[in-house]
């Protein structure tokens, strides 16, 4: 065994896969002779994520899942031959390391190592409720939807990677017609109510690779990535008659119908900026609204159908 003393300092690991990174580096560098396999419990099941496939052992697996109550950092005997030692624990996972159980083992877990492990976790936890703290700052309480500040960050990496890529995509501006009289006559939160219902059939109605923001108010923007403008105008036409036939359910049993005027602004054709890129969709969309409202408006001109000409 090595006998140099690790620095026991918080070493910043982020994830699983730098975790696995870590122990392969630290039992390999320890010179120990015994083996170890590193597992998450996840949803009921231990899956195993590296070490040596040997100890992935169904019963000495089930062995070790019955110590998992135990403190990340802990040493627990499974058997004669192995211990267990939580290392990681989440609210959606737990993670824990098999070891052969050798007479150094031991030592070294206790002088070594477990100190190391305890400060990784301690940075992985803080580290998980920063990042979960920042996505909840970036969703709408209303819709769920992601909001405004979620778009700007979201629009400067899709415009790096389109112009890298040489692609195109496209902005949609989607504005509820007189959406003040929902409010006026049924009340804000049947309001929010029907805003949330538009956020879910907006993206039901768009691929997986698009988003879908809430911009303010009753105004939502979607993002359409790597896509062709006749496509966009494609979507766009679809939304707008599914969005018209669609009947939003109110609380009192009653239904509502509703109609949406669009705009729209295509990288880098018509934009080459996120701001350029918001304003003239927005433009697009009042246009919309002075011209009858109910209506699709892409560089000043109506798209009626799904084979409008593109310029």
């Amino acid at each position: 065994m090595s006998k140099k003393n690790p620095n026991k300092s918080t070493i910043k690991i982020k994830d699983t896969e730098q975790m696995h990174q870590y122990l392969s580096s630290v039992f390999s560098e320890s010179l120990l002779n015994c083996k170890y396999a590193y597992f998450i419990e996840e949803k009921d099941s231990a899956i195993f994520y590296g070490g040596d496939e040997s100890l992935n052992e169904k019963k000495l697996v089930i062995l070790a899942r019955k110590l998992l109550h135990k403190d990340v950092g802990d040493i627990c005997e499974i058997d004669e031959n192995h211990i267990l030692v939580p290392i990681f624990r989440s609210e959606e996972s737990i993670e824990f390391l098999v070891i052969e159980s050798l007479v150094e083992t031991k030592a070294f877990l206790e002088n070594e190592l477990l100190d190391i492990l305890k400060n990784i976790h301690i940075y992985r936890q803080l580290k998980l409720r920063c990042e979960r703290l920042m996505q909840l700052s970036h969703v709408d309480e209303v819709t769920g939807l992601f909001n405004q500040r979620k778009l700007v960050k979201d629009l400067e990496t899709t415009i790096e990677s389109h112009e890298k890529d040489n692609e195109s995509f496209s902005l949609m501006f989607v504005d509820i017609d007189h959406f003040k009289s929902v409010n006026d006559s049924f009340g804000h939160l049947v309001g929010s109510d029907i805003l949330a219902d538009l956020g879910d059939l907006l993206k039901s109605l768009v691929r997986g690779t698009d988003d879908v923001y809430r911009f303010g108010g009753d105004e939502f923007i979607l993002i359409l990535r790597e896509v062709d403008i006749e496509t966009v105008h494609r979507i766009g036409v679809r939304l707008l008659k599914t969005i018209k036939n669609h009947q939003f359910q109110l609380e009192s049993g009653e239904s509502y119908s509703m109609s949406v005027s669009i705009g729209i602004a295509e990288y880098p054709t018509d934009a080459k900026t996120s701001k350029e890129m918001i304003q003239l969709a927005d433009e697009m969309m009042y246009k919309s609204k002075e011209t009858g409202r109910g209506k699709i408006i892409h560089l000043g001109r109506e798209v009626k159908n799904a084979n409008a000409n593109t310029k």
